[in-house]
């Protein structure tokens, strides 16, 4: 199973490139076209992240998280990292998480603009 740190990855890809194809695709103020492929992808990776977490600390992931994790990941990732950890060490991993995905709509908010100072 791959690593946990290549599906975190993988979302930094992501992001980046949805900043980018949204800057190229989208009309201002509609959603992106293509919003639906972007959340599939997104809960992919989530998903796998929590599996591959769960087996490099060498145990299984409490039953439910993972899909929890996927489709509902502000809450999802916390309570998975509350059912799997101990209280303190769960407390601040969900503070790295948040951090985390904070981290991800900047690389998209700065992607975006990047890109439009391109002359297309």
């Amino acid at each position: 199973m791959p690593k946990p740190i290549h599906f975190l990855r993988n979302l930094v890809v992501l992001f980046a490139s949805m900043g980018a194809i949204d800057c190229l695709m989208a009309k201002p103020g509609s959603p992106s076209p293509l919003a639906v492929v972007y959340a599939l992808v997104f809960a992919a990776l989530v998903f796998g992240w929590c599996k591959a977490h769960a087996a490099a600390r060498g145990n299984d992931p409490p039953a439910g998280a993972a899909i929890m994790a996927a489709f509902l990941a502000p809450i999802g990732v916390p309570l998975y990292f509350l059912r799997s950890m101990p209280v303190g060490q769960a407390l601040w991993s969900s503070a790295k998480a948040l951090l985390f995905f904070a981290g991800l709509l900047a690389i998209h908010t700065v992607t975006a603009m990047l890109f439009e100072l391109l002359p297309i």
